[in-house]
Parts: structure tokens; sequence; C-alpha cells
């Protein structure tokens, strides 16, 4: 875990940035519930970042192919395909291997290590934390 000065509950995995030069930051939000992506794309698109959402894997991997985002913020316990198996499609496409992935979840780091690999993960959201956090984890990949 790299020390940025966030919080235990939100925090970078990787030291990884890219350089926006003067371009707004693009964020993917995937999630498969409704309710939770909507209220994420608010806070982004608040903080002055461009934010779109898939409902579900299936839907990021379909958007995926037109539009790149900087960032994708990838729910883990997504029912239909979890957070890990996605995460490890989008770092197998060549276009995207650049972008970075932040884990959004309700479980603790050391559970949620438990559960799967992150090495496909920049960053680490636990549900339930100040957004403003989350969004300056974002800004501090994009610098």
């Amino acid at each position: 875990m790299l020390d940025t000065n966030l919080s235990k509950n939100v925090h970078r995995l990787t030291d990884r940035q890219c350089s926006l030069q003067g371009r707004t930051g693009r964020v993917l939000v995937v999630d498969d519930r409704e309710s939770s992506a909507h209220a994420l794309v608010a806070l982004l698109v608040s903080a002055g970042l461009e934010a779109r959402f898939a409902l579900g894997g299936i839907a990021a991997i379909d958007l995926l192919s037109y539009w790149t985002p900087h960032v994708v913020l990838l729910d883990i316990g997504m029912e239909e395909h979890d957070g890990f198996a996605i995460a490890s499609i989008i770092r197998g496409m060549h276009a995207l291997k650049d972008i970075f992935i932040v884990a959004v979840t309700g479980f603790a780091e050391l559970e949620l290590r438990g559960r799967g690999p992150m090495e496909h993960f920049d960053g680490y959201y636990q549900k339930g934390n100040d957004g403003a956090v989350l969004v300056e984890l974002i800004h501090q990949m994009l610098r």
C-alpha cells in the first residue's frame, strides 16, 4: 500500500500517474446498482470531471469499445460478473492498458484481498467513506 495521505479506506495501490495536459479527466463508474452509479457520477461531475456509468461489467466492456476514460471505478460485488473478472478483461484489452482501475467495495481491504487478485487495480475505495476523498484519489492519479 502506498502512503497517499488519504485514508486507510481510500488509497492508491500503484504509483502510476497520467498527465492530463489541460484535458478534463474522464471517469467510468461500473456498478450493477443504478442508484449507486448515479450518485458517484453526480459527485464526479460536481468535481469537474467528465463521468459516465455502465450498469454491470458487460455494459462496461461495451462502452469501453468506443469511449476511453482515464479512470474506471469498478464495483467488486456485482452479481453477474464481479469486479475482479472485469478488471482482468480490461487489463487484457491493449487499447486500455494505461487506464487506472479503482476497486470500489464495501469490503475492508484485507477481506477484499482474500476474495481475489488485486494486481489489476491502481486504487481502493471502501464504500461509505467521504466522496471527497475518492475525488482526491482520482486527482492524485491524474496530475
